[in-house]
């Protein structure tokens, strides 16, 4: 279905990350998922997230699904808990402007999370399968 809400919104829909960048569009919490993001994903604790390309699955049963669609929650939720928080230091930061984008704001945080050298940003800690809820 999101493959085919993207064909929809994207002109052209040739990308695979275009299937979550309909989330982002939809949820405003979904990241990109190039390596980067990915790497500060699993870095983060959301375990399964760091495979050499993590696309949209044909199953929307199966365990990567779940984990596309249940993402976003969790980072509503984490910005919802820590709004003023992440508002606050993102205002002092050099990019200030991202207090009004958060799925943006989280790309960023991954982004930066995923490289070797970096502090631990965010940190998420699951139940052993996160994605499968209840």
């Amino acid at each position: 279905m999101l493959d085919q809400l993207s064909a929809g919104i994207f002109v052209g829909n040739t990308n695979v990350t275009y299937p979550m960048k309909t989330l982002m569009l939809l949820t405003g919490f979904m990241p990109a998922f190039d390596s980067q993001v990915r790497s500060g994903l699993d870095n983060a604790g959301f375990m399964g997230m760091n495979a050499t390309q993590f696309l949209l699955p044909e199953d929307s049963a199966g365990a990567n699904a779940r984990k596309i669609s249940r993402l976003p929650f969790y980072l509503g939720n984490c910005y919802n808990q820590y709004r003023e928080l992440l508002k606050g230091a993102v205002a002092r930061s050099p990019q200030p402007r991202l207090t009004r984008d958060p799925g943006r704001l989280f790309d960023v945080l991954f982004f930066m999370q995923g490289r070797k050298d970096s502090a631990r940003l965010l940190s998420f800690e699951p139940e052993s399968r996160w994605y499968a809820l209840p």
